[in-house]
């Protein structure tokens, strides 16, 4: 008996639930949310250029440059570049010096101030050893930002 009542009430249920079911050929809908963010357009400009003056052969040099960050206020942003590999040379010449870069946030992320401003700024070093050819040495390193 036990058994019959159940079977009548599982057949019921599944009838049921056909009968307020969808059929073939129905469509069936709901809806998907769309919002997005715009945020400011990144922009990198050199604010100072790194300049080492006049260098005494043999000795070593430091000397700094600043660039500008402009984006979203508090971005979480990333700066890269390749602070190991970068020369400068003599115009006309191959003789190449190799400038070690360095800063606070070289190839790392960090965030832009609650203006959507940063000034970073970048060490460079010429080791004493580097500089044999006397004359004017000039070159540059690229320089990316992303929003992370």
């Amino acid at each position: 008996m036990k058994k019959t009542i159940l079977g009548l009430f599982l057949g019921m249920s599944v009838m049921g639930m056909a009968a307020t079911g969808v059929g073939l050929n129905e469509d069936v809908s709901s809806t998907l949310n769309i919002s997005a963010e715009v945020v400011a357009t990144l922009t990198i400009t050199e604010k100072t250029p790194m300049n080492f003056g006049i260098i005494v052969a043999g000795v070593e040099a430091t000397t700094t440059g600043e660039m500008e960050v402009k984006g979203a206020k508090k971005a979480l942003i990333k700066i890269s570049y390749d602070k190991d590999n970068t020369t400068i040379s003599r115009a006309g010449e191959t003789d190449n010096i190799k400038v070690q870069l360095s800063s606070d946030h070289a190839n790392a992320q960090t965030n832009l101030d609650q203006n959507g401003d940063l000034i970073e700024t970048i060490k460079g070093t010429i080791s004493g050893g580097a500089i044999t050819q006397p004359g004017t040495y000039s070159g540059s390193v690229s320089i990316s930002v992303r929003y992370e």
